[in-house]
């Protein structure tokens, strides 16, 4: 029925979550999300944000972490924090132009998290208005 659709896809919705780390700030500044000095700041000190949702909808700014390397470490640290059924649960890892990068990941997740498994997804169009090229996002 349609009512039960509905009913399991907000069930599911509520359950997702989603991370993701930019590899430029440059997207968010050009729509006004920080300002260009903000954005030049960050770039310059190699400050990588982590955002991801707040469970209401909205995109916020989790960490501001210095450094790519120490930025995705703490993205796969940040993945305890949440209450999982590893077992039962599919990890997606989309990037935008940065394979490499998505492969890594997927390696540093699959030896600390039991997910039932973990798969890789290329982004493009819409959806990477604010990734950009460099730009990873984890959902689970």
């Amino acid at each position: 029925k349609p009512a039960d659709i509905v009913e399991q896809t907000e069930k599911y919705i509520t359950k997702l979550r989603t991370l993701f780390i930019l590899d430029s700030l440059d997207n968010l500044a050009k729509n006004g999300r920080i300002t260009n000095f903000k954005a030049m700041i960050a770039n310059i000190m190699h400050i990588v944000p982590i955002m991801g949702e707040d469970g209401e909808g909205r995109i916020v700014l989790r960490e501001s972490i210095r450094g790519k390397k120490k930025a995705f470490n703490r993205l796969v640290d940040m993945i305890a924090e949440y209450n999982v059924d590893f077992e039962n649960t599919i990890l997606g890892i989309t990037h935008v132009n940065c394979l490499e990068k998505a492969e890594k990941l997927r390696e540093d997740i699959k030896a600390r998290y039991p997910f039932k498994d973990v798969k890789i997804f290329t982004s493009s169009g819409l959806s990477t208005v604010y990734a950009d090229d460099g730009g990873i996002v984890i959902a689970f």
